[in-house]
């Protein structure tokens, strides 16, 4: 139906295409020709009114003319009077005669009988008796026809001499003529403009001569020898068509289709002519409108027809078939309602009797597959640790940790325990198993379990990696794997032993520097071959932080499909290098965040920070707790027998008291003091920070004291520091995220 309707409305179209194109174009031609035929008839009344204006003043030109050629004869006889032998010098009268620009000249006896004394003309010619001319005075003029018939000769008589001879002058016959008749109306048309396209033009011809061209070039030759009028004036046709009142006809000019409308005007013939290119130029553009009409008139009685067909079926079975793939893609929701007609309304009813048989029984389904991911959810995060600060008696290490599963379940897992046998070995891990879901969390579970009980039977970290993956190898009918990252600390001294299993290479850094990516070899999965680990070392040092994540960070993707990438991932990391392990890693969750912007977890991501800090104490910065920050250093120095332990007793003191004093001003609650100790090295260093939130203060900024003064002359409060700076190796401040950071040290 669909594809008859086309081929009806098609026939259609053509047929209206074809009758509505025919029309406009005889229409247009019309039109165009009428419209040129009104121009030039325009054009033409202004050259009548021109030419009736010119021939009244060309009475006025003829009779200053023969004033002029009157007044040259008297020169000529004044010349004469002067000088009565000039009338027998035949070199000055011939030059006399062309400076004036005379077409003859003669000096004449008044006896007939006798011959010319002087004449340019030939003297064989018989002369005419002019003597009963000069009844009419001693100078006059008369006009004479030419020998050819064709217009007329100007002369000039004049009585000279005592026996009465005189002389006659004239212009010649073509001279006058062209000069009387042609001097205006060759020059009328060529101004006269019928386009804005500059095409046409207005030609004048009289008596079947060409006199004005307007600007189409053509020379003052007869029309007929131009070749524009061929058609019309060849053979005797010329004198029928000039008695015509007006006519159009076509012709080419130079090679060109050109349209001509004539209209005759006395002894004139008045022609306009339009190459057809341009006349028919807005006829053309309406040709083209037309047709462009035509297509979209035709689109949109197609879209019209093709709407009435959709509404009354194809729409109804478009909605029916996409709730229907809705309904088999699990949309369960969806509902069929289409009412065009009877037919449709029960075949709806019908299919959403069905749909939700199905829904219920999916419900069904889903509730209880749910209740299921819950409880393995609960299991696996009963298993992970989720308590910070992790060990609260430890202020030897910060250490915190964030997993987001992309699905109900993860298979990304972390963990971290002190050794049942150990208390001072801290064991930590990261890994991630291939593919998400159950599968996957049933493989964290089993990879988490032989983790933790290898490590609390003593095993190496190599050894514990060897032993998993040959576990895992030899029952891995699923063909899942795991990478990992497994590393045990020891809090006391700060040796760190690890291996990795194919997993992304943690990031280090070191105290007041900044994170990079660890060196290190990057091992083989654990479940896919049997495979020997090694493992490493390296010596953590005071504030040292280890930062440990899975791949589902640096592949998060945005919009576009970017991933967040290795550089992203350093440059969160670096925001504030310095801040504690929560904040790192809140730090790195935001950026994640903001750089998926809305979009659908892609992968499972977790991430662990560890920050090794030796030695720390957390206490009120209040005098009455003085003794605690000089007991924890104390008891640090106890060890080293170093004879500066009195000096650097006195420096913490000092700096003590000024933070209780005035790091808080104005707080009834007061403030903390953060004081971490770390001893190392070859020679060995004593490194103490105190840190506090209290207002912005960095004591290394004031002037030292000038001791040269005696002491009662002395400023008061710049001893304290300035004996603190004398006493120690080093002393530094630093102002980060709001805090005071003033560290010093000490070799001991």
């Amino acid at each position: 139906m669909k594809k008859k309707l086309q081929k009806w409305l098609l026939l259609f179209f053509l047929i209206s295409f074809c009758a509505t194109s025919a029309l406009t174009y005889v229409a247009q031609t019309k039109l165009a020709e009428r419209t040129a035929v009104l121009t030039i008839r325009a054009r033409i009344n202004y050259l009548r009114y021109q030419i009736d204006e010119h021939e009244k003043s060309v009475e006025s030109l003829s009779k200053k003319i023969k004033q002029i050629l009157k007044e040259k004869a008297t020169n000529l006889i004044v010349n004469l009077k002067s000088d009565p032998a000039l009338a027998q010098d035949a070199v000055f009268l011939n030059t006399w005669r062309k400076n004036n620009e005379l077409a003859d000249l003669q000096i004449i006896s008044p006896d007939p009988s006798e011959s010319f004394l002087f004449s340019q003309t030939p003297s064989n010619l018989p002369r005419q008796d002019y003597t009963h001319l000069f009844s009419q005075g001693p100078l006059f003029l008369t006009e004479e026809p030419c020998d050819n018939k064709n217009g007329r000769e100007l002369n000039a008589f004049a009585k000279w001499g005592p026996d009465n001879r005189f002389v006659r002058i004239s212009f010649s016959c073509k001279k006058y003529e062209t000069f009387m008749e042609d001097l205006s109306i060759e020059k009328l048309s060529e101004n006269i403009q019928l386009d804005n396209y500059g095409s046409g033009s207005m030609v004048i011809a009289r008596n079947g001569r060409l006199i004005s061209d307007g600007n189409m070039g053509l020379t003052k030759q007869d029309i007929r020898d131009t070749g524009i009028l061929y058609e019309i004036y060849k053979d005797d046709e010329f004198h029928r068509i000039w008695n015509k009142k007006s006519g159009i006809f076509h012709a080419k000019v130079n090679g060109e289709k050109t349209f001509f409308y004539y209209q005759p005007y006395r002894n004139y013939m008045f022609l306009g002519i339009y190459f057809e290119k341009d006349l028919y130029r807005n006829r053309n553009k309406v040709l083209l409108f037309n047709i462009t009409f035509l297509l979209v008139l035709f689109l949109i009685v197609y879209l019209l027809m093709a709407a009435v067909l959709d509404r009354m079926v194809i729409s109804g079975i478009k909605k029916i078939n996409a709730s229907l793939k809705k309904i088999t893609q699990g949309d369960l929701n969806e509902k069929v309602n289409v009412t065009t007609n009877d037919e449709f309304i029960s075949l709806s009813d019908s299919i959403n009797s069905m749909v939700a048989g199905l829904q219920k029984a999916h419900q069904d389904s889903l509730l209880r597959i749910n209740n299921e991911l819950r409880l393995a959810y609960q299991i696996q995060t009963s298993q992970q640790p989720a308590a910070f600060p992790a060990f609260p008696d430890q202020n030897k290490i910060d250490l915190f940790a964030l997993s987001r599963p992309a699905k109900e379940v993860s298979g990304d897992f972390y963990d971290f325990f002190l050794l049942d046998n150990d208390p001072s070995r801290l064991v930590f891990t990261i890994a991630d198993v291939s593919g998400k879901g159950i599968p996957a969390a049933l493989f964290v579970m089993t990879t988490r379990a032989l983790l933790k009980n290898l490590a609390n039977m003593g095993y190496s970290p190599a050894e514990i990696f060897a032993r998993i993956n040959r576990q895992l190898y030899e029952d891995n009918k699923i063909n899942m794997f795991v990478t990992a990252f497994m590393g045990i600390l020891n809090i006391d001294d700060g040796k760190l032993t690890y291996v990795n299993a194919g997993h992304m290479p943690p990031y280090l850094r070191r105290q007041n520097g900044l994170f990079q990516q660890l060196d290190i070899s990057p091992g083989f999965v654990l479940g896919a071959i049997d495979y020997d680990y090694r493992q490493h070392e390296i010596q953590l040092n005071y504030n040292d932080t280890l930062f440990l994540y899975t791949d589902g960070i640096t592949e998060a993707e945005n919009a576009d499909y970017t991933l967040f990438s290795q550089d992203r991932l350093k440059k969160a990391l670096n925001t504030n290098p310095a801040g504690n392990a929560r904040d790192i890693i809140l730090n790195v969750k935001t950026a994640v965040r903001e750089f998926e912007d809305g979009c659908e977890q892609s992968d499972d991501f977790t991430m662990l920070a560890l920050r090794y800090l030796k030695n720390r104490l957390y206490i009120p910065a209040r005098m009455d707790r003085i003794d605690d920050a000089l007991n924890f250093i104390d008891s640090m120095l106890s060890d080293t027998r170093s004879p500066c332990g009195a000096n650097i007793i006195v420096a913490v003191e000092e700096i003590f008291s000024n933070i209780a004093k005035y790091a808080y001003p104005g707080r009834k609650e007061g403030g903390f003091v953060d004081i971490s100790c770390a001893i190392g090295g070859n020679p060995a260093f004593i490194t103490i920070t105190f840190t506090d939130s209290g207002i912005p203060f960095n004591p290394l900024d004031r002037p030292d004291p000038d001791i040269t003064i005696p002491l009662m002359q002395r400023e008061p409060g710049k001893m304290g520091l300035f004996m603190v700076k004398q006493m120690m190796d080093a002393v530094t401040y630093a102002y980060q995220n709001g805090q005071n950071i003033l560290t010093i040290r000490k070799q001991l």
